[in-house]
C-alpha cells in the first residue's frame, strides 16, 4: 500500500521528512477512526503477502 505525501515541491531534510509523515499519518487516523482501522487491514494484508512472497 502506498501513501503518498506531497509537501508544495519543498525539500526538507530526511528528519523532517519522518516528523512530517508522522503528523500526517497521526492527522489521517484521527480524523478517520473507522476507516482507519481498515487502513490498517489492508496495510497488514499487503505485509503478510510481501512475507509471504519473500519466503518463496
Amino acid at each position: 500500500m502506498i501513501l503518498s505525501v506531497k509537501y508544495n515541491a519543498t525539500f526538507y531534510s530526511p528528519h523532517e521528512c519522518s516528523k512530517k509523515l508522522e503528523t500526517t499519518l497521526f492527522n489521517f487516523k484521527k480524523e478517520e477512526k473507522g476507516k482507519s482501522l481498515m487502513f490498517i487491514n489492508l496495510q497488514n494484508i499487503w505485509l503478510n503477502k510481501l512475507k509471504k512472497l519473500r519466503k518463496k
